[in-house]
């Protein structure tokens, strides 16, 4: 069964963090913004900017926390991340 979580997709040059959740399936969710990110095609603008201008090299993706139930849950735990990292993207 897949499972809920968040997870954030950090620039390692910038420090500048993006926060994105799933209350179906993060592992794929995560795989395809990582594949849109690669093929220049990301919905968030200032992300896929970094993405092209810094290259796949100067970024980590990593599920951040996978224990959630309830989509409630999800959606405080990635409100928590968005203010810890103020959001960057």
């Amino acid at each position: 069964m897949p499972d809920k979580g968040v997870f954030i997709i950090r620039n390692k040059i910038s420090k500048r963090v993006y926060v994105g959740s799933s209350d179906d399936n993060v592992d794929e969710l995560l795989r395809s913004y990582w594949q849109k990110l690669k093929k220049g095609t990301f919905r968030n603008a200032e992300l896929q900017d970094d993405f092209t201008k810094f290259g796949a090299d100067n970024f980590e993706k990593k599920i951040v926390n996978r224990t959630f139930k309830h989509e409630s849950e999800v959606q405080k735990y990635q409100l928590q991340l968005k203010k810890k990292y103020k959001m960057n993207f």
